[in-house]
């Protein structure tokens, strides 16, 4: 009885493992109908950036999805602030370590593909855009 049971049941899962090729998803990706996304900042209209305390860092990005992950800016290659909304701002406040001279506020925005592949579809498929602006850093009483 255990024997005919067992021999039952592996006949059961056997006959439930049939695969067809004919499910297959597959969709040819163009890459020419990526999403456009433009990254402004209130930095933009700024000839020159002098820091000499702190600095409001605000941005606005626009993307015809609407869809982006995250955003994350670093300065000097610090990381300081990430987010996922498409507008936002920060205080930047560089730290004493830091000495007076230019730096770099670099800005990375990761967002979905809408390639409509499988990848894309499980979020798994993503693309980077990114932009920085050169600051000057000047806590002492000569400009550099």
């Amino acid at each position: 009885m255990k024997t005919t049971t067992i021999s039952l049941l592996i006949l059961l899962i056997l006959s439930a493992c049939d695969y067809s090729s004919d499910e297959i998803y597959f969709v040819e990706v163009d890459l020419s109908d990526l999403p456009e996304l433009e990254i402004s900042s209130s930095l933009d209209t700024m000839e020159s950036v002098l820091i000499t305390d702190s600095l409001l860092f605000e941005y606005e990005i626009s993307i015809d999805t609407g869809k982006i992950f995250y955003t994350q800016i670093f300065f000097d290659e610090s990381f300081i602030f990430a987010s996922d909304s498409l507008a936002n701002s920060v205080w930047i406040n560089p730290d004493t370590s830091y000495n007076d001279g230019h730096y770099d506020i670099y800005m990375e925005v990761i967002y979905k593909s809408s390639t409509g592949s499988l990848a894309d579809r499980i979020n798994a498929e993503y693309l980077l855009k990114d932009t920085s602006w050169v600051v000057t850093l000047n806590r002492g009483d000569v400009l550099l």
